[in-house]
């Protein structure tokens, strides 16, 4: 890499990472992972992205243990994450492969116990993701009784997606500009410029 603007972008990509997933709003912190079906098609989703571990050159992202990516990312942890921020035309793929952490696991209920009270509920509910409902509020939630165990840490798991290449996309205007990275770990293998 004889291109230090190549250097400089890298860094810029990790800390608005860092950003987005520290401040929760704003387009990058909104992801879509891509896993593979029981079909061999692909599955998209878009999840939220929690945490970024740029020494480890990781992306963190919480789930049900119940969703079928779980399962999917299971079977096939070879994936990829797109984020997509329209402001400055800025299209991130990532790919790598994917860590599940299920519950019961020391990271994911590390991970569980971080999350503020509110965002915990969403772990709780009684029908699985993608179960039929009569209508759209007639979600039950599973609550903690006193002293007993939370409902939702026994269906929460933590993905961690460790990166091993970035292909960077700018379609600001008339300027259009791309680069591909490959890593290892927190170590940058190589980097070019290539055409958008």
């Amino acid at each position: 890499m004889d291109d230090a603007r190549l250097s400089v972008w890298l860094d810029t990509i990790w800390q608005d990472l860092h950003e987005a997933a520290a401040r929760r709003r704003g387009d990058l912190p909104n992801a879509t992972i891509a896993s593979v079906n029981e079909d061999g098609a692909p599955s998209l989703r878009v999840v939220v992205l929690r945490a970024v571990d740029r020494a480890a050159a990781e992306l963190s992202f919480h789930t049900d243990v119940r969703s079928e990516k779980v399962l999917q990312l299971l079977a096939r942890p070879a994936s990829e994450v797109l984020f997509w921020r329209p402001a400055d035309g800025l299209q991130l793929r990532f790919f790598g492969q994917a860590d599940l952490f299920l519950p019961g696991t020391l990271k994911a209920t590390a991970a569980y116990e971080a999350i503020p009270e509110k965002g915990r509920r969403k772990y709780r509910t009684a029908p699985a993701p993608g179960t039929p409902l009569p209508a759209p509020d007639a979600l039950d939630f599973a609550e903690a009784a006193p002293g007993a165990a939370d409902p939702g840490l026994a269906r929460f798991t933590l993905i961690t997606f460790r990166v091993s290449r970035i292909d960077a996309l700018r379609l600001d205007g008339s300027d259009q500009t791309r680069a591909f990275f490959h890593l290892d770990g927190d170590r940058l293998r190589s980097a070019t410029w290539i055409a958008p």
